[in-house]
């Protein structure tokens, strides 16, 4: 092989050409690509803190739920019981007013039947006069009264 002077001056044509090729198409062409690299970085980041920040707002949304929901069910448990209790202390209270209202019936019955027994006994010996003096023809009175006779007789 021999160097002569086309060769040195093809040699430097390409060491030119590589330097101008270099400085006007690659310099900006590695430019571009490192900056959409460094676009596809940060867009990469972004998402991937936007995913972390998602996740943390839906974790906060389950627990304010699970939160609402246990809130709702105490509420409506509380609320069941309160009308449990209530009402058994309105049903007793109920139960013990009719029972008075009975017991109350009872001595009203009770009182007005001794009323009754004691009209009929003043009656029996009225009529029982009245009944003899029928049949007698004559008038009779009765002086004493046998009340166990005329309680036995009415019971």
């Amino acid at each position: 092989m021999e160097f002569n002077a086309t060769f040195f001056v093809t040699a430097i044509s390409f060491i030119l050409f590589t330097i101008i090729m270099n400085k006007i198409f690659y310099a900006p062409l590695t430019k571009v690509i490192d900056e959409r690299e460094s676009f596809i970085r940060n867009a990469m980041n972004d998402a991937k803190d936007s995913e972390t920040q998602a996740g943390i707002l839906l974790k906060n949304k389950e627990e304010k739920l699970n939160a609402a929901g246990e809130k709702s069910r105490k509420i409506i448990t509380d609320a069941v019981e309160e009308a449990n209790a209530t009402g058994e202390t309105l049903t007793s209270e109920a139960k013990r007013q009719a029972q008075l209202k009975i017991e109350d019936a009872k001595d009203s019955l009770n009182k007005e039947t001794e009323i009754t027994q004691a009209e009929l006994k003043s009656s029996v010996k009225t009529l029982a006069e009245s009944v003899a003096s029928k049949i007698l023809q004559a008038e009779t009175h009765i002086e004493h009264v046998n009340n166990e006779l005329i309680d036995r007789i009415l019971v």
